[in-house]
């Protein structure tokens, strides 16, 4: 009990320096705009949406549930303390739906479309899929993580 207790104090303690070190990060005034505002920028002159998604113990959230067909960059960060995944399964049913087996989404009766690679506790990687227009399912695809409520819909229009 005391190791779970000291692994979700160690997981909130490194969530929240992280949230501090966004906030207090050093910038230079002279700039009218912040480097997210430029990537911002730079992905609607390409058309390339960008969503950013945080994988905890045991949740996805994102700060969009929708992108424009295209190219969709997912900076994927986990603010969890074990390794999780982010992989885009297209899904016409619910998020929760979808086939199971020993512990893992069917992907042989899945289109799955990528996946991040296994990201530790307080890391982040970004990835970008091509996608077409129709109903999507991110989910961790680490045995039990699914099951556990590691999925969530996403829309791309």
């Amino acid at each position: 009990m005391k190791q779970i207790l000291r692994g979700r104090w160690v997981a909130g303690a490194v969530t929240l320096m992280a949230a501090l070190a966004v906030a207090c990060g050093g910038g230079d005034d002279s700039s009218s705009s912040s480097p997210a505002a430029t990537q911002a920028a730079a992905a609607d002159d390409n058309d390339e949406s960008a969503v950013a998604a945080t994988l905890t113990e045991w949740a996805i959230a994102v700060d969009e549930d929708r992108a424009s067909a295209g190219d969709v960059t997912f900076a994927v960060t986990n603010a969890g303390g074990v390794p999780h995944e982010l992989a885009v399964v297209r899904a016409d049913g619910a998020a929760d739906a979808l086939p199971t087996a020993a512990g893992l989404v069917d992907e042989s009766q899945m289109e799955v479309l990528g996946r991040t690679s296994q990201i530790g506790g307080g890391a982040s990687e970004e990835v970008t899929f091509s996608l077409t227009a129709g109903s999507y399912v991110l989910i961790c695809n680490i045995p039990a993580h699914y099951d556990l409520g590691m999925r969530i819909g996403f829309t791309v229009e």
